[in-house]
Parts: structure tokens; C-alpha cells; sequence
């Protein structure tokens, strides 16, 4: 209405002024008509199969780039070369459209799709051993992506734009399924294989010696940790404080000998810590930013300097002596061992991180995700009520991880994170506490006033620092060739992935533990390194001795009553059609077979490398439905002996016998894979 007041827009200021911009005259686009048969005909005409064969061969689309506005490239060239491929290319054009629509996107967005259509022809005729040469959408299968997968490998090996061409090219694909998959020329959506990882180095783990020793390090922290900043306020109250002129001369030289004074070095660091909490019992947390920083500082000594017996100057010459760690492994030094008494600094603190790391196989920023309170990150364990399930999530891609834990556990991650948060919310009353950050620490002192804040919180890109510093401290020795060694975080997850292997775990559990959306991403990107491949060689000979006892108790049924020979006899002669039903007949029943399955063994087609088979169209071998399309005949002929249709006849029996003392030979001949 004409003289109601406008509704203030969202995140306007009350009271703020604004400028009138002139009103522009909005485009009228006519209505579409939204009858019954109007409706009808635009969702017919959205699904209406377009004509392939009428495609322009020409990609042209608009860009982000305003130096390359429009990307356009012909493939005429390409589908004159391979004309019998012409149609595929058309539609993987059709297909790149529909991936595409018509939101702009990067010209190298559009390039790798060009690059993808002309690598997967160019594929399509090499030598590979393709089943069968696709002509159209329908005939690609699970087998055909991973044949052009391992071609990219072999064909451009270490070309880092693998990745993005075969990922571009499957969503083409994927896309054309999604929208015209009833049809016979595209057919139904297939599932792809994963596509070349992102970079062909192998993420090596870490030795065993190298896992044992973290961990060992950061219980070793850990406890240390937990003993003093738990003991802290009880241990200070039993120190008793430094008075001015009492006499009482402070050692900060021996742990053992009192010397001349009547102290320990112990006894005088916990009476200088005691004296600093008497004076100032809020500091550094509970005070200002600039007033914390000058307390216990060299402009402040001068400026108040009252002599060597002081209780202030003895406490500040004590705590500025002393050390936080284990003997020999100290965390911080001077007034920051002070602080880590009842704050985590950043080396008392990385510790956790790791431990919880290692413990739950996550990822960084999975274990970094975790924030206050605590109690949003936990359910109850339905099985057990000892345990529990920590959640967390993966920042890139929203996805949640899990990790089951004993709540008794002194040490493990529900206890250790429990710690961590008791430690933290200590100071939520203090105007430095960062709200939900749950691994938060105070850095040096020397950088309070350089960043202006004394609390912050851990972030990714500083843990290869902390782990620097972790790993000098307890003298753990990291092959690299770096001049400062640190933990780099894919290795170490792959670590805890090969040691949950050998500990007995199958892939598909570990591919529920990481996360991962299919069981390819977890082999491919944490099952392929040297600890991996040494379990994989105890595997290969395990199902080598397996292999053998398969061919020695063959798992294909073998017809004793019932010869090749015999079979071809039963017919031979006889022309009369029914009088040939009725000799097959009487072959079969020995073999449970039909009359057309005895017919198919007789066939030429029915033979194999050793065993017959009774149906190649409906092969039951394990994932037989990845690599042989409905109607597709199975040509696998290693697959034999896991599947139901295959028949052994006496006459093969021999060639199975050779082929067992082959693979005896071949056991003894072929060195385990590297």
C-alpha cells in the first residue's frame, strides 16, 4: 500500500540513511501459459531425447576470464578421424552441455572437457583390450573407465591434469545418464571407478618405530601435563610465599643441594610461584592486555626495584630461571613454564592434538574441528555404556567422522579430550577466552603485544611448527630431507590406516572409520604405500596356498557321470529332431542340466580355457555386474573357478592338474611385489 512504511531490508542500520537510486523499468516477459496441455508439452519437450546425430561439433560457452570472454573449439577434425565414433562424440558433446548448463565457468573448466573428449577417443582406438569398441553411451561400462584409467597412467604418466580430464569427462557422462537414461543409445546411469588421484606420489607411512615412538613422546607429555596443571592450586597452597628481607636466598642452580640457601631449586621455583600468585593472583589472564604484559617485566623492575632481598625481585628472578617439561624435554622456560602451570602453551597442548589424532585416525581438521562444548562432539555408545562416539567433520566437504572410545579409559581420547576442555574452561571468565574454540593456548609472552591478543587458538598451518618442535624435544628421528623435519599429517594418518590393517581390520571398515564415501577412496589414497604393500605380499601368499587349494577342491561342478565325448556321441547320427531332444535328454539328467544348456556345452562357444561354461551371459563370479553388461557374453576366463556356471569335464582334467603344478612353480619363482 501507497502509505505503508518500507520494510527495512536485512542487516540495515536503524537510522541510517539511504540513497535513492533512480527506478530502472523492469523487463516484462510474457507469461507461459499454465494449462493443462501447455504443462504437458514442456515437460515432454524436457524430456525428449535430443538428436545426437544432428549435434554441432563445435564447443563454444562464455567464461569468467574477460581476457578469454568465450571458449570455442571445433571437433570436427577428431570425429573426421574416427568416424565411427562420431555419434559417442556428439553425445559426450550433449553431455558436457547438460554438466555445464548455462552458468559460466572458468575457460580451464571448459578446456578439460575438450581435453577429455579427445584423450577418451583417442583411447577407444589404441591397443587397448577392450571387450568390445562402444559406439554410443550404452555400451561404456565400470571395465571402460578403468581401462582409460590405467591408459592416462601408462600413456602420460606424472601429467598432474589427469585427474581433472577423467573427472570432467565422467560428469559429461554421468550427466547424459541422469537425464536421458531410458533410452537404448544412452542407457542406464553406471557406476565409474575413482579417477587418477590428484598427485602420483605415494603418501608413505611412517615406520612402526616411528608410530611407537610418537605415541610413547606424547604420553610421556601428556601425564606430565595432567599431573601439574591438576596439582597446581593443591601444591600452591602448601608453598608458602616469599616475605621482603626474610633471609631466605633463592636456588636456581641444583634440584638436589641447598647450597647456601635453605631451598631447593623446586622449593624456590614453587615459592616464587606461590609469591607471584599472592601479588598478582589474576595475572595474566584475568588482566588487561597491556598491564599483563608490563607485570613481571624488566621496565617494571627497574621502575620499582626495592632491593635483592625482595619478595617481588626474588620471585622474578626464580621464575625466570625455571622450566616446564620432563628433564632433559622442557616445554617453555621462564615466565611462560610459569603460565603453562595452569594454561596450555602451544607446545604443552600439541601433544593432545597428536595423541588424538593418532588414536582416532582423522584427519587435521577433523580433530581440529572439535570446539566447546565439549558435550555437542559426544552420544552414548548404544551397545556399551562404558563407551562412547565422538563426532567431528571433515571442514572441505561436510561430512561427519566418528570414533568409538572408552569413557574409563585413563588415556584415551574421551579422557584426554575431557582434560583439554576442564584446563580451557577455566578461564571462560576471562575477557581474553575464546568462546567455542576448544584448542585454545597462550602463546610467548614476547608476542602478546605483537598480535595484540593473548589467547588464540591452534590453526593448521602452524601445527607443522609444533610438530617441528615435538619431534626435537624428544629426539624422534624422521627420514625426510628437509632441513627441520615435521609431521606431516597425510603420512601419519596413513601410519594409523596400515597399523589398524595389520592389527585385522578389512578395507570397508576402515572406509567407515575415515569417512569415505566409497571403499576405492580409502584403497587408493591410504592403502598403496610400503606398509601396505608388505601386508599385501603376506595377502598374495595367503591367497596363492588359496588359489591352489581352490584348483585342488575346484569349486566349478565336475561331471563324473558324464563325458564331453559322451555328449557329442549321444547326438552324433541323428537327424530326426525329436528323436535328438529325446538323447539329450537322457544326457542331461546325470548333470541337472536343460536341453539347451547340453546343446550350448556341445557348441564351440560353450568351451573355455579349461572349464565349460552353461551360460556366459549370467556369469555368478563376484562383481561380475561391474565388468560384464547385460547382455554381453563373459570372456573372463580366470573368473572360472568362483563361478556357478562353469562345467569341468574329464577330458580337462589333465590341463587342471598342469595349471596347479604351474602355480606350484610359480609361488616359488615370482619375487613378492614391491
Amino acid at each position: 500500500m501507497a502509505g505503508m512504511a518500507k520494510r527495512p531490508r536485512p542487516f540495515s542500520k536503524s537510522g541510517a540513511t539511504t540513497v535513492q537510486t533512480p527506478t530502472t523499468r523492469a523487463l516484462t516477459v510474457a507469461a507461459l501459459p499454465n494449462d493443462p496441455v501447455s504443462l504437458a508439452a514442456r515437460r515432454e519437450a524436457r524430456t525428449r531425447l535430443p538428436e545426437f546425430s544432428a549435434v554441432d561439433l563445435v564447443m563454444q560457452y562464455e567464461t569468467h576470464n574477460p581476457r578469454k570472454p568465450v571458449f570455442s573449439r571445433d571437433l570436427s577434425a577428431l570425429a573426421d578421424a574416427y568416424p565411427h565414433h562420431r555419434f559417442l562424440i556428439q553425445q559426450l558433446l550433449v553431455g558436457v552441455s547438460l554438466h555445464f548448463a548455462l552458468k559460466p565457468r572458468a575457460f580451464q573448466s571448459y578446456q578439460s572437457s575438450h581435453l577429455g573428449i579427445e584423450n577418451f577417443i583417442a583411447f577407444l582406438n589404441s591397443d587397448e583390450p577392450l571387450q568390445s569398441v562402444p559406439t554410443n553411451v550404452a555400451d561404456l561400462s565400470y571395465a571402460t573407465g578403468r581401462l582409460f584409467h590405467a591408459w592416462l597412467m601408462r600413456k602420460h604418466s606424472g601429467r598432474a591434469s589427469n585427474r581433472k580430464l577423467y573427472s570432467y569427462l565422467r560428469n559429461a557422462i554421468l550427466a547424459l545418464q541422469k537425464k536421458h537414461g531410458g533410452s537404448p543409445v544412452v542407457g542406464p546411469v553406471i557406476e565409474w571407478p575413482p579417477g587418477p588421484r590428484a598427485t602420483e606420489q605415494v603418501s608413505e607411512s611412517y615406520p612402526g618405530a616411528t608410530l611407537n615412538a610418537l605415541v610413547g613422546a606424547c604420553l610421556e607429555d601428556i601425564k606430565y601435563v595432567i599431573d601439574k596443571m591438576s596439582s597446581f592450586l593443591a601444591q600452591l597452597g602448601r608453598a608458602a610465599p616469599f616475605v621482603d628481607n626474610d633471609g631466605v636466598l633463592v636456588n636456581v642452580r641444583s634440584s638436589r643441594y641447598r647450597a647456601k640457601s635453605s631451598l631447593t631449586s623446586v622449593e624456590s621455583e614453587w615459592r616464587a610461584m606461590a609469591t607471584a600468585y599472592n601479588i598478582h593472583p589474576t595475572w595474566p589472564l584475568g588482566m588487561p592486555l597491556e598491564e599483563a604484559t608490563m607485570t613481571f617485566s624488566m621496565e617494571e623492575q627497574r621502575a620499582m626495584y626495592q632491593g635483592m632481598q625482595s619478595a617481588h625481585g626474588r620471585a622474578r628472578r626464580a621464575i625466570q630461571a625455571m622450566s616446564f617439561g620432563p628433564q632433559g624435554k622442557e616445554m617453555s622456560h621462564g615466565q611462560n613454564a610459569y603460565f603453562s602451570h595452569f594454561a596450555f602453551s602451544a607446545a604443552s597442548l600439541y601433544p593432545f592434538i597428536l595423541f588424538v589424532q593418532i588414536n582416532t585416525g582423522w584427519n587435521l581438521e577433523s580433530v581440529l574441528s572439535l570446539s566447546l562444548p565439549l558435550d555437542s562432539h559426544i552420544e552414548s555408545d548404544l551397545v556399551d555404556e562404558h563407551y562412547c562416539i565422538i563426532y567431528s567433520s571433515k571442514q572441505r566437504t561436510g561430512k561427519a567422522v566418528s570414533h568409538r572410545t572408552n569413557r574409563k579409559s585413563p588415556y584415551g581420547v574421551y579422557r584426554v579430550l575431557r582434560f583439554v576442555e576442564k584446563m580451557v574452561t577455566r578461564h571462560s571468565s576471562s575477557p581474553h577466552f575464546l568462546p567455542g574454540q576448544l584448542w585454545q593456548f597462550l602463546p610467548v609472552k614476547n608476542l602478546w603485544m605483537k598480535t595484540g591478543t593473548m589467547l588464540t587458538s591452534v590453526t593448521s598451518g602452524a601445527i607443522p611448527l609444533y610438530s617441528a618442535t615435538f619431534l626435537t624435544r624428544h629426539a624422534i628421528p624422521v627420514h625426510t630431507d628437509a632441513r627441520r623435519p615435521v609431521l606431516e599429517s597425510r603420512r601419519l594418518r596413513t601410519t594409523v590406516q596400515t597399523a589398524r590393517r595389520r592389527q585385522g581390520l578389512s578395507i570397508d571398515q576402515m572406509q567407515g572409520l575415515q569417512g569415505h564415501a566409497d571403499v576405492d577412496t580409502t584403497s587408493v589414497h591410504y592403502d598403496d604405500d610400503v606398509g601396505a604393500t608388505e601386508l599385501k605380499n603376506q595377502q598374495i601368499r595367503k591367497l596363492q596356498e588359496r588359489h591352489v587349494a581352490d584348483f585342488r577342491s575346484y569349486h566349478a561342478r565336475l561331471a563324473q557321470s558324464a563325458t564331453l565325448q559322451e555328449l557329442r556321441e549321444a547326438v552324433r547320427g541323428t537327424r530326426h529332431v525329436r528323436q535328438q531332444h529325446l538323447r539329450l535328454g537322457r544326457a542331461d539328467d546325470p548333470l541337472h542340466l536343460t536341453q539347451d544348456q547340453v546343446t550350448h556345452l556341445m557348441s564351440p562357444v560353450g568351451q573355455t580355457y579349461i572349464a565349460a561354461c552353461t551360460d556366459a551371459l549370467a556369469p555368478t563370479w563376484p562383481g561380475a555386474e561391474k565388468f560384464v553388461s547385460a547382455g554381453e557374453r563373459c570372456r573372463f576366463f580366470n573368473r572360472c573357478s568362483m563361478c556357478d556356471r562353469a562345467l569341468i569335464f574329464k577330458e580337462a582334467l589333465p590341463w587342471v592338474a598342469r595349471r596347479i603344478r604351474d602355480l606350484d612353480d610359480l609361488r616359488l619363482i615370482i619375487p613378492a611385489p614391491e
